[in-house]
């Protein structure tokens, strides 16, 4: 329910839906256990703004379902979570 969505927000959790824009396979801390996929994901919200809310984020291969049919301009939907601090 909407109570669980706030919860996720508290850790910075977003359910999102999205349109690949490009893709890249890369390991992170240059560790082979933790291999996976750059993605630049555009998120829909706005379709006539061509970079109105576009992010990278890593997806590590353990945590997808599927990654042999990925392709540019296919609409995915899953959730990410945010990390850092607001900037001065």
């Amino acid at each position: 329910g909407l109570g669980d969505v706030y919860k996720r927000q508290e850790f910075g959790c977003f359910d999102f839906i999205g349109k690949l824009e490009s893709i890249e396979e890369t390991n992170a801390f240059d560790n082979e256990a933790h291999s996976g996929y750059m993605l630049k994901i555009k998120l829909i919200n706005n379709e006539e703004i061509a970079d109105f809310f576009t992010i990278d984020m890593f997806v590590n291969k353990k945590n997808m379902r599927f990654t042999d049919d990925l392709e540019v301009g296919m609409k995915l939907t899953g959730m990410f979570q945010l990390l850092g601090e607001i900037a001065d």
